[in-house]
């Protein structure tokens, strides 16, 4: 069974659909959950070397708003062990990082469809961590994902 979780959240309803599942696998399993949040921001990346370890003050409150809301409904669901991360960078390569950081059993991943040209030319996060990650991953369509997690 899975025993580290790692749920990356942006804030968005994709990410919000993949709550449920991670609250039931770590339920059943003990799981411990990490919510990361990543700032991506190409102003942010920018200036932070210099001025601001993360990002600028309203991206980083944003991300620390989602964090806590997304804490707050794991422990609503009965998840009792969690721990919080928040990066800067590419949503993809942090998600990686710290699933291997972690050495996280499993990712939980909220996805929404993107048209074929955007993936095309740019891409997607999902994509991506699904290509490079040390962990299974569990993606979560946000137009085919349900409340009744777990309900089977």
């Amino acid at each position: 069974m899975y025993t580290k979780i790692l749920l990356p959240m942006d804030g968005s309803s994709a990410s919000w659909a993949a709550i449920p599942h991670a609250a039931y696998l770590a339920q059943i399993g003990s799981a411990e959950v990490t919510v990361l949040g990543v700032i991506d921001s190409p102003l942010a990346e920018a200036v932070s070397h210099v001025l601001l370890p993360l990002g600028l003050p309203e991206e980083h409150d944003e991300a620390e708003r989602v964090i806590d809301e997304v804490t707050g409904e794991l422990r609503e669901r009965g998840v009792t062990s969690i721990e919080t991360r928040l990066e800067q960078g590419d949503p993809a390569h942090q998600i990686v990082a710290c699933a291997r950081e972690l050495h996280a059993d499993l990712i939980v991943l909220g996805s929404r469809h993107h048209s074929a040209a955007r993936e095309l030319f740019v891409g997607s996060v999902a994509e991506s961590v699904v290509r490079d990650s040390p962990c299974p991953v569990l993606l979560i369509d946000q137009d085919q994902a349900h409340e009744g997690a777990g309900e089977a």
